[in-house]
């Protein structure tokens, strides 16, 4: 499993690789422009050529473009929802061009209408964006929700349904948000609530589609539908399910992006430090499980 955090873009996008490698960003996030302005100011072609650089020369990806807050796709104000449409075109277009390999977008806020209307808007705003942005594309990412004031994402069934509704099921894929998983009911603290989890998204998405994790553990409890992200194992998630979901074979092999709360870089290096030391144990946990169960095995075979 990769690590990395959201890393900011002030100073432009050429600062990026140096501010990641610092934190020990194995992988990176960013904003490719003011989270939340809809206008932006492209990047200049030497900026892009110093991101790319520096980010092939410190071994950084992937490399996941954050999509602005601003942005609805389902919204119901249709000055709202053309912005969006056109927004998220302009960054699938930036994508390519800074070679990024994922685009993430929050699934829409709904008002009046019901969330199968929404569900469907919500579809066919990709489907336009994604014709909008050209030829080449990079995958664009669902991110599930916590699901509180007229958040779509909050279940399985929501992402399975944008991915069967949009004509672009092939560019599509899905980001998994531990902390809103959390929020939105899904009890991933215990064992038994981690399977049915994956369990369960396996049955209406598919783990195939599965290519994020942002792992962020949890300020508000579970089934809050409040979105408050918190430091690794120091919130209402806790460490022992982090170390579950760190070793479980069908995540282990995920990149994943920290968004936790930051006063100073000390706070990144601190979840980076806790991230790895429960990788690092699981992985050694895992190996003498393996051991013994070969162990075991000989012994009974003799």
């Amino acid at each position: 499993m990769k690590f990395g955090f959201h890393v900011s873009i002030q100073g432009g996008l050429s600062q990026v690789p140096e501010r990641a490698a610092e934190l020990g960003c194995e992988c990176v996030q960013i904003f490719s422009q003011s989270p939340r302005s809809w206008e932006s100011t492209p990047p200049s072609e030497q900026e892009v050529s110093l991101f790319r650089r520096g980010l092939e020369q410190a071994a950084i990806s992937p490399c996941v473009i954050h999509t602005p807050y601003l942005l609805n796709l389902c919204a119901e104000d249709k000055k709202i929802l053309r912005r969006s449409r056109t927004l998220l075109a302009e960054e699938m277009r930036r994508a390519v061009r800074i070679g990024a390999d994922y685009v993430v977008v929050h699934m829409g806020t709904k008002k009046n209408n019901s969330e199968q209307q929404a569900l469907k808007l919500m579809a066919q705003s990709i489907d336009s964006s994604l014709q909008a942005s050209g030829g080449r594309r990079v995958k664009l990412l669902l991110e599930n929700t916590s699901g509180g004031g007229g958040k779509l994402g909050y279940t399985f069934q929501h992402l399975a349904a944008v991915l069967e509704l949009s004509g672009h099921r092939g560019d599509l894929g899905i980001c998994l948000d531990t902390a809103h998983l959390f929020q939105a009911g899904y009890d991933i603290r215990t064992r038994r609530g981690l399977k049915t989890a994956i369990r369960e998204f396996e049955r209406f998405v598919g783990l195939e589609k599965l290519f994020l994790l942002h792992l962020n553990d949890s300020l508000t409890p579970l089934g809050s539908g409040h979105d408050r992200h918190w430091h690794i194992g120091r919130g209402l998630i806790g460490k022992r399910a982090f170390k579950r979901i760190l070793r479980h074979p069908l995540l282990r092999g995920l990149p994943a992006i920290m968004e936790t709360p930051k006063k100073n870089e000390t706070d990144d290096i601190k979840n980076m430090r806790m991230v790895k030391k429960m990788h690092e144990r699981s992985l050694l946990k895992k190996i003498f499980t393996g051991f013994r169960a070969t162990k075991t095995t000989l012994l009974d075979y003799n």
